[in-house]
């Protein structure tokens, strides 16, 4: 131990991978040591007899509580390459594997778990705590970490194991303290280079069906701080990422194209993001999803006949093309008048609603864009809508 801390010149990282409250001494952590330069940590050197597993006595048990779930990086370093079972997709970037090489403890833990929940059922109802064994919809219980919600008949349960939550009702989480010290088997991992934001729902369903409940090879690139790790995944020859990339440069929006319409010429430009110039003349803004009906507007507009043009107070007939400084009224009333004074509404006029940080309501959903980016209307404004 003494060689591999001097080995380590630029310093050495401490990562908490549980907690315990121990009688008479309070909160204490158990840690992990790792070098920040070669992502090595203390467990390497089990090969050379450091460190050495520990056990629990039946004594220490009394005394020793643990708060958390064991967190463990089995080792895992940049480079490595591992063979995973996928269980759980979280979003486009992120997923939860286990380690193939823990089948083992797996397939022993999963046993345990039914005879430790059996014994629960028989046992007198305790008070559940945020540890947790809890029922799935598949009727097998799992371990779970578990949060309250706002219905006091349920909680919000996330399965270690897997990765994945659930909401449960809570006579179906028991509370095991026996099932806590093997480490949790969902390792945490984002997808390298593929974006975070924005997220795309199918991107995500493309992945379900892609790699979940399957086996595939992760290159590791790296560490997170958090303890996750950023991979490549690939399926055979299959590079999950790169097919993760060209799905959401698919879907991502291209740059829209607009037409500007001065009226006092009959040009027509075409500009990418540009804003009309207001100053010298009066310029419509329209998408080139909309140019069919500008067109059809604007053949209507040359074809009214009794188009009265004033200008400087004189009053002619004409067809002409409009100018700067005309105003311009159709004899029929039910026509909108068209004048350089004219504003074109925006939505900055609409009222403001006051709403300031803290602002609680109850709300409707009427659109959504993306997961973040959507509108909504408050429930006491459903009579006036």
């Amino acid at each position: 131990m003494k060689k591999f801390v001097l080995d380590t010149p630029i310093g050495l990282r401490c990562q908490v991978v549980s907690q315990f409250n121990v009688k008479n001494k309070g909160l204490c952590s158990v840690v992990e040591l790792y070098n920040i330069q070669t992502q090595k940590t203390l467990t390497n050197l089990g090969d050379k007899g450091l460190p050495r597993e520990a056990l629990f006595s039946t004594k220490q048990q009394h005394i020793v509580f643990p708060e958390t779930f064991v967190y463990s990086s089995y080792d895992i370093s940049p480079g490595n390459e591992e063979q995973v079972h996928v269980t759980h997709v979280s979003s486009q970037w992120e997923v939860y594997c286990q380690l193939d090489r823990n089948t083992d403890i797996i397939d022993e833990l999963e046993n345990n778990i039914s005879t430790e929940s059996e014994k629960m059922m028989q046992a007198t109802t305790t008070a559940v705590t945020k540890l947790c064994l809890a029922k799935y919809s598949d009727g097998k219980w799992y371990r779970g970490l578990v949060q309250p919600v706002q219905s006091p008949l349920h909680l919000n349960v996330f399965f270690v194991d897997y990765g994945n939550a659930t909401i449960s009702e809570k006579t179906n989480v028991i509370d095991s303290m026996d099932m806590l010290y093997t480490p949790m088997q969902a390792v945490k991992c984002h997808l390298a280079s593929v974006s975070k934001e924005p997220l795309y729902a199918d991107v995500k369903d493309w992945l379900d069906g892609a790699i979940l409940n399957k086996q595939v090879r992760a290159v590791v690139n790296g560490k997170y701080k958090d303890g996750s790790f950023f991979v490549e995944l690939f399926d055979g020859d299959v590079d999950i990422n790169e097919k993760v990339r060209k799905l959401i440069r698919s879907l991502s929006p291209t740059p829209k194209t607009v037409v500007t319409f001065d009226v006092s010429s009959t040009k027509t430009n075409h500009k990418t993001h540009q804003k009309p110039n207001t100053k010298d003349s009066i310029k419509f803004v329209l998408h080139v999803g909309c140019l069919q009906k500008y067109s059809s507007w604007k053949g209507s507009l040359q074809k009214k006949e009794n188009l009265v043009k004033t200008v400087h107070g004189q009053t002619q007939k004409t067809n002409a093309r409009v100018e700067k400084q005309g105003e311009y009224t159709y004899t029929n009333s039910k026509q909108p008048k068209i004048t350089e004074e004219s504003e074109i509404p925006q939505c900055s006029c609409l009222p403001n609603r006051s709403v300031s940080a803290g602002f609680r309501a109850k709300c409707f959903v009427s659109h959504i864009n993306s997961v973040s980016s959507f509108d909504l209307q408050l429930s006491e404004d459903e009579p006036s809508i």
